[in-house]
C-alpha cells in the first residue's frame, strides 16, 4: 500500500513537469521623445569657515559619482577665473585659501566636461 502511494506521488510529480513554456509575445517599442533636463531648482549653497569654503550642491535627477552612466556628473570649481578642481560629490570643502576677496564659481558638468547650465559664481573674503 504505501508502494503504491508513493509511485501515485512520484507520477503526480512526473506529470506536473509535462507543461509548456508559453512563447514570450511579441511588442513593440515606440520611441519616446527625450526630454530635457530642468535643473531651474539647483540650489547650491556655501558658508566660510577660516579660511575653508563649505559648498553644497542639490539638483534633482544629478548623481555625483565618476562612473559612466545616464544623469552623473560632477562639480567643477573655478577660483578667481582659474579651474581649481573637480568634485565627484555633491558636497566638497574648499581648503586653505590665502586671506582676501575671492570670486568663486560652482559649474555642474556631465562626466566628459559638458556642461548642463548649471553654476552659481559668488565671493567670499577670508579673514
Amino acid at each position: 500500500m504505501k508502494k503504491m502511494f508513493y509511485c501515485v506521488i512520484i507520477l503526480l510529480f512526473l506529470s506536473g513537469c509535462k507543461q509548456e513554456v508559453p512563447e514570450p509575445e511579441a511588442f513593440t517599442v515606440e520611441a519616446a521623445e527625450i526630454q530635457k533636463k530642468d535643473f531651474s531648482q539647483a540650489i547650491i549653497k556655501h558658508n566660510v569657515h577660516g579660511r575653508n569654503v563649505l559648498v553644497e550642491c542639490n539638483v534633482k535627477d544629478i548623481r555625483f559619482a565618476n562612473t559612466a552612466s545616464k544623469n552623473n556628473g560632477k562639480v567643477l570649481l573655478y577660483v578667481n577665473n582659474r579651474l581649481y578642481n573637480e568634485y565627484n560629490t555633491a558636497a566638497f570643502v574648499v581648503k586653505g585659501l590665502k586671506s582676501g576677496t575671492h570670486k568663486l564659481k560652482v559649474e555642474l558638468v556631465d562626466l566628459n566636461n559638458k556642461s548642463y547650465g548649471v553654476s552659481k559664481e559668488f565671493l567670499v573674503t577670508i579673514i
